[in-house]
């Protein structure tokens, strides 16, 4: 009878154990793979190379203001409504991009300080010739240094 009961209870802590590692290695995948510090060079190849349908492929934010490109990598012309960088909204008036094409948008409301570094969350939202109202954001900040 205590044979029976040594096996089952081997068995358990066997069992537990190795639930406990495949936590632990969860665990850390899962803070490994949400990193929020990303260097500028990473999210320019982000938003150059890997946002769509909308791509930042050059952005300059400086002590008087932001000028940002907006290109369409969709095939279908693209207004943008509302874009906001941080909770500033960069685009006042609504922005039409036709396929394939660029658009820069500027604002004095968004400023930094010369010489100091910015990483701001980027929320655009969209209409298509057949959707309205489209929320994009994107996976990664918008970082970079600010500019004189």
């Amino acid at each position: 009878m205590k044979e029976k009961g040594q096996g089952t209870l081997e068995y358990l802590i066997l069992l537990s154990v190795i639930l406990i590692i495949a936590f632990v290695v969860a665990t850390q995948v899962l803070k490994l793979g949400s990193n929020p510090q990303i260097n500028e060079e990473q999210s320019r190849i982000y938003w150059t190379t890997q946002a769509t349908p909308i791509s930042i492929p050059e952005y300059s934010i400086t002590s008087s203001g932001a000028q940002i490109v907006l290109q369409n990598n969709s095939n279908q012309v693209i207004t943008v409504t509302d874009l906001n960088l941080g909770g500033t909204l960069i685009v006042s008036s609504p922005a039409s991009i036709n396929p394939g094409s660029k658009q820069t948008v500027s604002s004095t409301s968004l400023k930094c300080t010369a010489g100091s570094s910015f990483s701001y969350k980027v929320r655009i939202t969209y209409n298509t010739e057949s959707l309205t109202n489209v929320p994009f954001e994107g996976r990664e900040n918008l970082v970079g240094n600010c500019a004189a």
